[in-house]
């Protein structure tokens, strides 16, 4: 029986390929953005943006399946965002 790896493909700034596997689905919300992500850049503006990520996620479903609107993009990244402040105090008590 063949493993599937799981987790995201992320790249460097130089460009070099590397998989972030945080080892828990919502925690791969993480790479998306947030308040407390470097640069605080914004990767999920859009409905498209989150059915991207489920497609790149170890949900591994098709984008063109995943029927979300604007307040869905909402609460992912409110979500996402309460998952930073978590993971930044259990980081830095």
């Amino acid at each position: 029986m063949t493993e599937t790896a799981v987790g995201l493909i992320l790249h460097t700034r130089e460009g070099v390929a590397y998989r972030f596997d945080p080892g828990a689905l919502c925690l791969e919300l993480l790479p998306t953005g947030g308040p407390e992500a470097p640069g605080g850049y914004e990767v999920m503006r859009t409905p498209a943006d989150l059915a991207a990520w489920a497609g790149r996620s170890r949900l591994r479903v098709d984008p063109a399946l995943v029927e979300a609107g604007p307040g869905d993009v909402e609460r992912a990244r409110a979500l996402r965002d309460a998952l930073w402040r978590i993971a930044s105090a259990h980081a830095h008590p």
